[in-house]
């Protein structure tokens, strides 16, 4: 009896040994079909795009180039920062310091703008087209965001400048979103 319920253990073992081996056959199946699926999704973004596809042989230098723009975004966003030649927090009173922050995000949007107008000489009209809607999209979701943040401080003092500054750090993002992507087209050119 004592060798018939081994048989059975080792039986049922087998058998479940066997389930989970197929299971995870079929989830590293899916995993590589769902692979090919992003990189043919990527390639029809590119075909778009008018960009050659063939230079990204998979999707991890896909990847490696998105990390690279990424990692260039945030260098851009630290050095914007950096250059910020006034510390808000040497100011005395609340309206100096709402009265900078606005300041610094007027001065931020022109900073956009100016790049925005050297981005366009490098689109053609179909993606200056789409270029400008996500753009506006853009400036709503600014906007929204900002109203979000500073929302806690509804009819205080202190919302302004909470307002301007939501702006202003959103507008640093957008410029190094925007300078990379004028910087890649650059060098898309003189290759």
């Amino acid at each position: 009896m004592e060798k018939g319920s081994y048989f059975l253990v080792g039986v049922l073992l087998t058998f479940v040994l066997n389930m989970f081996l197929r299971w995870l056959r079929k989830e590293k199946d899916m995993e590589e079909y769902s692979l090919k699926a992003k990189m043919l999704e990527v390639r029809d973004g590119l075909s778009k795009q008018n960009l050659d596809y063939r230079e990204f042989d998979d999707l991890d230098s896909f990847f490696r180039i998105r990390r690279t723009q990424e990692n260039s975004i945030e260098d851009k966003i630290r050095i914007e920062l950096k250059d910020s030649d006034t510390d808000p927090t040497e100011f005395m009173s609340q309206s100096e310091m709402n009265l900078y922050a606005c300041n610094r995000a007027e001065e931020m949007d022109l900073k956009l703008e100016s790049l925005i107008t050297k981005l366009h000489k490098k689109l053609d009209s179909k993606e200056r087209d789409y270029f400008d809607l996500m753009h506006s999209n853009w400036k709503i979701y600014r906007s929204s965001q900002a109203d979000f943040y500073s929302s806690a401080f509804e009819g205080g003092t202190m919302k302004q400048f909470l307002y301007s500054s939501e702006i202003s750090n959103l507008t640093i993002e957008r410029i190094a979103y925007v300078q990379v992507e004028l910087d890649s087209r650059y060098e898309l050119l003189n290759d």
